[in-house]
Parts: structure tokens; C-alpha cells; sequence
């Protein structure tokens, strides 16, 4: 998604690395043979989590600033 709005817009700095780190993160929720022992409670911590949930509300807030309220697309 970040790659696409460069092309357009100027992207805040910081802002790929996190969006990077959220990937890292999702590939583990979502895939349970990501981890090669355990599961992704035993990977992450509150302080992650909070990480996390602040790079996310970034992004979003970049996104929602810059392009608004969007009808979903085709």
C-alpha cells in the first residue's frame, strides 16, 4: 500500500520501517507453522503489542489524512 502512495505522495519518515515491522508480525498470526516451535503468544509481549498498535494507527492516520474517506473499490 506504501509502495503504491509513494508514487504520489511523499511518505512520512519511519513510516516503511514500520509497516515492515507490522508484516513480520502478521505472517505469524496468520500462518501457524510460521514459528518453527511454538506459537506467536510465546514471540510477542505487551510491549510489542503496543508498538505495534502505535505504527498501525500511524499508517492509518497517514492514510486517512492524505485520502480521506474513500468508497471501497472494485
Amino acid at each position: 500500500m506504501l509502495e503504491e502512495l509513494s508514487q504520489k505522495l511523499p511518505i512520512p519518515e519511519g513510516l516503511f520501517e514500520a509497516a515492515r515491522e507490522l508484516d513480520l508480525h502478521d505472517m505469524g498470526s496468520r500462518y501457524p507453522n510460521h514459528f518453527a516451535e511454538g506459537y506467536p503468544a510465546q514471540y510477542d509481549d505487551r510491549k510489542i503489542a503496543q508498538r505495534c498498535v502505535e505504527h498501525a494507527g500511524r499508517i492509518v492516520g497517514f492514510v486517512q489524512q492524505n485520502l480521506g474517506e474513500q468508497p471501497p473499490g472494485p
